[in-house]
């Protein structure tokens, strides 16, 4: 204390001695000096205030235009989320699809996002606002012109507004139908390759495509050509082997000929009897006949053309049985066997029973699913090759809830579930769906007596507090909730 006064002191006498010497000690010109001196020392202060002042206010409105321009983008954000969503719940209505299920979680996933970012959105402008005003009390001016919620106590129409309104339900547990539920087509047992043994012109082509042919039918015949002339030689042949081994054996019992020349006829025999053998054999493929019953799927041999050994005579599909195939995720395979009954619904309604009769052992390296065969009856050849299926596998009974596929949401991780309503909030709760169909979707995973968010679970997150209200309770008191939640939102 004692050296500020020093200071002080000290300044005040070598001020005194500038002003005496630039006067030359006259007084009159003295206290002109000094007057100017406050004069200027006035103005500097009022230049200071005035900066400070202009700095606040433009600082003020520079946070009024980025507020706003943040808070424009993400209401626009929320907006268009909320349209998306609007157009994926009209598309479940309109065909209650797994894919349209798929696209209705994320598009509500996506319009919760946005709901949470406007909020978010809005608390940096409160902070933003309340820390400007702290040092300039006239940014709340500015901060009320741009709509923004001011120290003053104004309420933005985007402020959280309490619990939100929401509808929910009290499902009760059922029994239901477990079952494996895949789209996939129907595919031929076997798919048979007729083709030549034998070259040859095609003499008779009999069958067309598209052609239902049975087991022994003559598919194509080929020419014999020279094989009839070459069988009467081999016959010659045949018969002057063994006259020569007869004599030779003879002479031999008479001792006028060796064993060795006796064993060299028969061998002579041997051969001749295998030429004629294979003579028989090669006429015997010239006609190329169905090993079993079939449709025709190609046959390119046309009577006049030349096969030669291999040449495709025709090809053959076996429809009877007919298998309907397609592809399970790793999660679900577990629970299938072979032996397994299968029901199968094809193009057009047609619905067929079948049995289970593959399942893969090796997953597809590119889709990570295993294929599961099911084999029924087509002894008509009705169901062809290459129909879309619909099979689906009972697994036997689980308990279930039923909800409206609407109810269904996504959490931040990506898990499909449910928001439900405990001690006043809003929590969200991973269910498996266990079957859906256009009644509904049927899931497990909920508590025993669960309260199940329907309309609003989208505008809401896990522990934000909500007013539920029944179904029964809202249309008593004439309640447009779905308008109330919407403008909760906004």
């Amino acid at each position: 204390m004692f050296a500020q006064l020093l200071k002080i002191a000290l300044a005040a006498v070598i001020s005194f001695f500038a002003v005496w010497w630039a006067t030359n000690g006259q007084p009159g010109r003295m206290a002109e000096v000094v007057r100017e001196a406050d004069a200027y020392a006035a103005e500097g202060k009022a230049e200071r205030v005035a900066n400070r002042q202009t700095g606040a206010e433009l600082s003020a409105e520079t946070l009024s235009r980025a507020a706003s321009e943040a808070l424009l983008k993400a209401e626009a954000a929320s907006k268009a989320a909320q349209e998306g969503l609007a157009l994926a719940r009209a598309a479940v209505e309109a065909e209650p699809s797994a894919a349209n299920l798929a696209a209705l979680t994320a598009a509500a996933g996506a319009a919760r996002k946005a709901a949470e970012d406007v909020a978010a959105t809005l608390d940096r402008i409160q902070s933003a606002a309340a820390a400007m005003a702290a040092v300039n009390p006239e940014v709340a001016a500015f901060a009320r012109a741009a709509g923004l919620e001011t120290l003053a106590g104004a309420t933005h129409q985007n402020a959280p507004r309490g619990p939100t309104p929401v509808v929910a339900i009290s499902p009760q547990p059922e029994q239901v139908a477990r079952s494996v539920a895949l789209t996939g087509r129907t595919e031929a047992l076997r798919r048979i390759e007729l083709r030549a043994e034998t070259s040859g012109r095609v003499t008779a082509s009999p069958v067309r495509q598209g052609q239902r042919v049975n087991p022994g039918d003559l598919v194509c015949r080929i020419e014999p050509g020279d094989r009839p002339a070459r069988r009467l030689q081999a016959e010659a042949n045949l018969r002057q082997a063994q006259a020569s081994f007869d004599s030779m054996n003879q002479l031999a019992q008479r001792g006028f000929a060796a064993r060795n020349r006796v064993l060299e006829s028969e061998a002579a025999v041997e051969s001749a009897r295998a030429a004629l053998r294979q003579i028989d054999e090669e006429m015997g493929r010239l006609d190329v006949r169905a090993p079993s019953a079939g449709l025709v799927d190609q046959a390119p041999a046309e009577q006049g053309s030349i096969l030669s050994a291999g040449g495709l005579c025709a090809t053959l599909v076996d429809l009877n049985p007919i298998r309907a195939v397609g592809f399970v995720r790793e999660g679900e395979v577990a629970s299938l066997r072979v032996g397994a009954k299968a029901s199968i619904v094809l193009a057009g309604g047609k619905r067929v029973e079948g049995v289970v009769r593959y399942v893969a052992g090796a997953a597809d390296a590119a889709t990570r699913t295993f294929e599961v065969a099911a084999e029924f009856p087509n002894p008509d050849f009705s169901v062809r090759d290459g129909l879309t299926a619909e099979i689906s596998i009972p697994l036997g009974a689980a308990t279930g809830f039923k909800l409206p596929q609407s109810a269904l949401t996504l959490d931040s991780a990506g898990r499909i579930g449910v928001m439900t309503v405990q001690e006043g909030a809003a929590r969200f709760a991973p269910v498996t769906i266990l079957r859906d169909n256009a009644e509904g979707v049927w899931v497990e995973g909920l508590p025993a007596s669960p309260k199940v968010i329907t309309v609003g679970q989208n505008f809401v997150s896990s522990g934000a507090p909500v007013t539920a209200v029944t179904p029964e309770e809202a249309k008593a008191q004439g309640v447009d909730l779905e308008a109330l939640v919407g403008g909760a939102s906004r």
